[in-house]
């Protein structure tokens, strides 16, 4: 329909007045908005055009029942987003709802159809009482700092393995090297488009190869490898409850079938 994210943010609380039982009018845009009731009547002039609202002259304003289902989508994604921030991710209910502002309009419908299904299946797995989703919630809540990719890792200094981001035969072939979340590693050098490390998992890292052996890597492989870099004294390091260093969660990786959750099926230790 070519409408922008402003005017899409007028719709949507034309839209929240009327859940609310009150009238819409330019006043009240103006006010909850927090702009000039001259921009308000310019971005109401814009829905008219487009049949979105009606307005009666000095009056409310009124959703047509194409700015109902406009106004209707916009705020389902706003409140699936900002509940998804808030219950799931720990985020203030201010800053979930600021962040869903800026995310809402580039929802298309297949994104949000999955996200709303997998915003229902964690909380009737929070209901239901299945430990991993309290864990998960709880290291949702406590996130670690920002990982980077392994080629960039400062020469000599620790970090721990947070993800291998690759296919399926890639991530096994690196996990079988030891690269796999949980592992330190020590980038040593990196020399004709090769990078030398040092791996000291807490598991053997495959057939051959002893922890803290220094391996080979291609810089495209490590480019794959996301790491953390832990420091006691950042603040913005990885807290006492990150996965990552929990004693349980430095097992070398097995596979795991399509669609299995942690606490099912054949590996659920891992």
């Amino acid at each position: 329909m070519g409408v922008s994210s402003r005017t899409e943010d007028y719709l949507e609380e034309i839209f929240s007045f009327r859940l609310e039982g009150r009238p819409a009018t330019v006043t009240a845009l103006a006010e909850r908005l927090g702009v000039a009731k001259a921009t308000v009547v310019a971005a109401v002039r814009r829905l008219v055009n487009l049949d979105l609202v009606a307005h009666e002259p000095y009056g409310a304003l009124h959703l047509t029942e194409e700015g109902k289902r406009e106004g209707l989508r916009i705020h389902r994604r706003h409140a699936l987003l900002a509940g998804l921030f808030s219950d799931m991710l720990g985020m203030t209910p201010e800053n979930a709802s600021e962040v869903a502002c800026a995310m809402e309009h580039s929802l298309n419908d297949d994104t949000e159809r999955r996200l709303f299904a997998l915003a229902d299946f964690l909380y009737r797995a929070r209901r239901a009482g299945w430990p991993w989703a309290f864990e998960l919630q709880h290291a949702l809540s406590h996130p670690c700092r920002l990982p980077r990719p392994l080629p960039v890792l400062p020469l000599g200094e620790p970090g721990v393995v947070t993800r291998v981001a690759t296919g399926d035969e890639d991530r096994e072939r690196l996990h079988h090297l030891g690269l796999y979340p949980g592992a330190d590693v020590v980038l040593i050098e990196e020399r004709d488009g090769n990078l030398r490390l040092r791996i000291h998992p807490q598991a053997p890292p495959g057939p051959g190869r002893a922890p803290g052996e220094e391996m080979i890597l291609s810089r495209e492989d490590g480019a794959r490898v996301w790491v953390c870099i832990p420091d006691p004294g950042d603040p913005s390091a990885p807290c006492a409850q990150c996965p990552l260093k929990r004693p349980e969660s430095r097992e070398r990786p097995r596979g795991r079938s399509p669609g299995e959750l942690p606490g099912e099926g054949r590996d659920h230790k891992s």
